[in-house]
């Protein structure tokens, strides 16, 4: 019977050696040694929830509605915001003509910045474009900031009264990004502004101009298409000018200023407009704009301070 029971007794002893050596799990809390506590995996941020802020400045709906970092030219951090500018006055005018743009942070004024031509985003340089009355474009606002820093104070305002603004604040550690949808732009299939208009007439005291005719080609840059508008310009200053010097001109397509550009292949005329000519005589002129869609295009040449205007419409499709 003792032996038996001391048997059992064993018996039990190795069942529980054996069990104690398999292990069980260990506690999730523990490091492999059982002793340490195993460091919590770090939160991911949440994901920058933003609702665009829209406000009316002077003759202007304003719309804020995306914020990014990126790196400029120095390879410094710098923070670029997206708004939308709708042109509600009576005028035709370009964003940045009526409005001041001012960003702080931690209690300093930021300085602008940019990137090299090849990291330009589409919207770069649109705040210096001419837009029709009801027309819109969206613009960027590109500063140096500190990325890990505090937030960010964005501030457009009037030039004129600075009370008149809208200021938005972005946290540079967890910013919206570039916005999801671009821009709509609204086709005007028969543009308005130039209606009536005579397609010559003196421009200034200087000059005399004829709209003649256009072309659509194949701009320099693959893929896109330019339209090219020929000119005839008469010198009637006293000196030597050219039509570059002596009036303004530009184009317009769904009620937005194009952007000049250059062809594929270079005409004669494209160089006589910044070439001089004596008084009196006359020379052939071009001058190439890029293509936005198949809208029709407008054009004006215009002398600011007389506010003398000739004009006509093309169509490109």
């Amino acid at each position: 019977m003792k032996k038996t029971l001391a048997l059992f007794l064993a018996l039990m002893m190795l069942f529980a050696l054996l069990a104690g050596c398999g292990g069980s799990e260990p506690d999730p809390g523990t490091t492999k040694k059982g002793t340490e506590t195993a460091e919590e995996p770090a939160e991911k941020p949440e994901e920058a929830v933003f609702e665009p802020v829209s406000a009316t400045i002077g003759g202007y709906d304003i719309t804020v509605v995306g914020a990014e970092l990126f790196t400029d030219t120095e390879d410094k951090d710098g923070i670029r915001i997206y708004w939308d500018f709708t042109n509600t006055s009576d005028e035709t005018i370009y964003p940045y003509c009526d409005l001041s743009v001012k960003m702080e942070q931690e209690g300093f004024e930021l300085n602008t910045t940019y990137v090299y031509s090849e990291d330009d985003v589409p919207e770069y340089g649109n705040d210096s474009l001419d837009l029709r009355p009801g027309a819109s474009i969206r613009c960027i606002s590109e500063y140096s900031c500190k990325a890990e820093g505090e937030a960010i104070s964005f501030t457009l305002c009037d030039w004129y009264d600075e009370d008149d603004a809208i200021t938005v604040e972005f946290d540079p550690k967890n910013l919206p990004g570039r916005p999801e949808q671009e821009l709509e732009i609204e086709t005007i299939s028969d543009p308005a502004w130039t209606e009536g208009m005579d397609t010559e007439g003196s421009i200034g005291e200087d000059a005399y101009v004829v709209i003649d005719t256009a072309e659509v080609v194949k701009g320099w840059d693959d893929g896109e298409e330019v339209i090219r508008v020929y000119f005839e310009f008469t010198n009637e200053g006293e000196e030597a000018a050219s039509m570059w010097w002596t009036t303004y001109y530009r184009a317009f397509q769904d009620g937005i200023e194009l952007e000049e550009d250059w062809a594929d292949e270079d005409v004669e005329a494209d160089d006589n407009t910044s070439l001089d000519i004596e008084p009196g005589e006359t020379i052939y002129c071009s001058v190439c704009w890029e293509l936005r869609s198949d809208s029709p295009v407008e054009v004006e040449v215009y002398d600011t301070w007389s506010e003398e205007y000739i004009g006509c419409v093309f169509d490109v499709q």
